[in-house]
């Protein structure tokens, strides 16, 4: 039974991610292509939302997956989970800022295919 739950809860995850990718490119090519914005604010505006809304979502539902939402101050004095997660924070900004200003020049659409061809190309 739990590895039905789990392959429920990680096809509605897919679905979801699907679903939020749609509304993200569309979002960027709209503020890229309609309102010339600079790739480097919108990278920004992404980040702080999406923080915002993890954030929001993290402490109702990291019980039911048996997370402690109060340890998390502890984990983040150690020094390796700091520079873990500067580090992501920045190839996530720098990647984010390569991706928006691609779909400045050419499409989401292009964007995407080059995304999933980079993916093909890392595992070959």
């Amino acid at each position: 039974e739990n590895s039905t739950k789990g392959q429920t809860i990680g096809i509605l995850l897919i679905l979801g991610q699907s679903v939020m990718s749609v509304f993200q490119d569309l979002s960027e090519e709209l503020f890229m292509q309609e309102a010339d914005f600079p790739p480097a604010l919108l990278v920004g505006m992404e980040g702080f939302y999406g923080l915002l809304i993890a954030v929001i979502l993290y402490f109702p539902i990291a019980p039911l997956f048996g997370e402690q939402p109060s340890n998390v101050g502890n984990d983040l004095t150690e020094s390796k989970i700091i520079g873990l997660s500067i580090g992501w924070a920045l190839l996530v900004t720098i990647t984010g800022i390569f991706n928006i200003a691609a779909t400045g020049v050419t499409s989401s659409m292009t964007r995407n295919v080059w995304k999933n061809l980079r993916t093909c190309l890392i595992w070959i």
